[in-house]
């Protein structure tokens, strides 16, 4: 894999606000590369970012650079994962909406991101389904090893079943203070928004954005023996019917039993 997580190499708006411009868009592609240094020739690699399927620039961008490319896909149900990806932001920074009813009262946008089948069909239009591996989040949690059984066929590499897979990652916390975590968030937004990517170079030499990171991720955290919050049964419930008809065609594009999603 390439030595960062998510390089949103070819978004043309950021994972976080996709009105923001993507300030590594325009970059060579010896920038994205360089990103693949460690790997010898010949040798498969890959990357994972997200906001490919929240672009739709993307999937012409992505064409463009190798038609022949193999994409996996891995879905969640949908409003959990929104759940998910609410807590996410926040606990980063980057929003402000209190609640998880007042993200989804207040941003219309949020709900579109898991409307999947909106997504994805236009990858399939562009890329032959011999080339698209989509997989679920369940399959994940109900057997690590046959989930990466799938994957490796799919690539036609030899299987292996790093120690890694036992070990939970990317898991969201609870932050102490949301207001100091939204200053940090807003903040680099703000210089995304008005292009002055150029002072992070030097302030990342002053340990100003390690310091920022620091105090975000570790020093405003609380107790991590806390247990998580769960997701409201009746907002759920509310939620189902906006997704049901994208579920429905989700289903018939990538054939798959996906009842569970439908559930109230």
């Amino acid at each position: 894999m390439s030595s960062k997580k998510e390089i949103n190499y070819f978004n043309k708006y950021m994972p976080a606000d996709l009105k923001t411009p993507n300030w590594n868009y325009d970059k060579s592609i010896h920038w994205y590369h360089s990103y693949f240094g460690h790997h010898q020739v010949g040798q498969i690699c890959g990357e994972l970012s997200p906001s490919y399927v929240m672009n739709v620039n993307a999937v012409e961008d992505i064409y463009n650079y190798n038609p022949d490319i193999k994409l996996i896909v891995v879905l969640r149900e949908p409003i959990e994962r929104l759940f998910s990806l609410y807590r996410y932001r926040k606990q980063i920074g980057n929003w402000q909406y209190r609640t998880f009813d007042h993200a989804v009262e207040h941003c219309p946008q949020f709900l579109s991101l898991s409307l999947y089948y909106e997504q994805l069909k236009i990858y399939f239009v562009r890329f032959s389904r011999e080339q698209i591996k989509v997989l679920l989040f369940d399959d994940l949690k109900r057997n690590k090893n046959q989930f990466l059984l799938e994957v490796y066929d799919f690539l036609k590499i030899k299987p292996f079943f790093p120690e890694m897979m036992v070990q939970r990652s990317n898991v969201t916390v609870d932050v102490r203070s949301q207001k100091l975590n939204h200053l940090i968030g807003q903040m680099r937004l703000y210089i995304h928004r008005n292009n002055l990517h150029f002072i992070l170079p030097p302030l990342r030499r002053l340990g100003v954005v390690p310091i920022a990171e620091y105090v975000r991720d570790k020093l405003n955290v609380s107790q991590r023996g806390k247990k998580a919050p769960e997701l409201n049964k009746d907002l759920r419930n509310r939620l189902v019917p906006y997704f049901l008809k994208d579920i429905e065609s989700l289903e018939k594009l990538i054939d798959r039993d996906l009842s569970d999603w439908k559930c109230m």
